[in-house]
């Protein structure tokens, strides 16, 4: 091994050199966990969307004929606003849906967060 003065520049380079690689890799990992909250919100806002869309064919199927939610004209502006509803509930973690599946898959991640906190 040569320890003159000359090999030393290039030691600290390949330091800063192995030091920007692991900080890629965590800025990746931190992009894939944004991009897994992200996705997993909106399924988390897909499911209750659903989940509204069901209750309300439900009390349609058991309201009377000449209710106001069996009205057809009603449907458009009702979906719209079964989708607003879902994205606010889905984007305060009001089921917690979305928190599960980022735990389920990156366990490391959110076992980290849990023992910081």
């Amino acid at each position: 091994m040569d320890l003159s003065p000359t090999s030393r520049p290039l030691d600290a380079a390949a330091g800063t050199a192995a030091t920007g690689t692991h900080d890629q890799a965590v800025a990746a990992a931190a992009e894939t966990a944004q991009r897994l909250s992200a996705a997993a919100v909106k399924f988390e806002s897909f499911f209750v969307a659903q989940m509204l869309k069901q209750m309300r064919q439900t009390t349609a199927a058991l309201a009377d004929s000449g209710s106001a939610i069996n009205d057809r004209v009603n449907d458009s502006a009702l979906s719209l606003a079964e989708q607003a509803v879902a994205d606010g509930l889905a984007g305060h973690s009001a089921f917690g849906i979305a928190d599960v599946l980022v735990r389920q898959m990156l366990p490391a991640a959110s076992a980290a967060t849990r023992t910081s906190t």
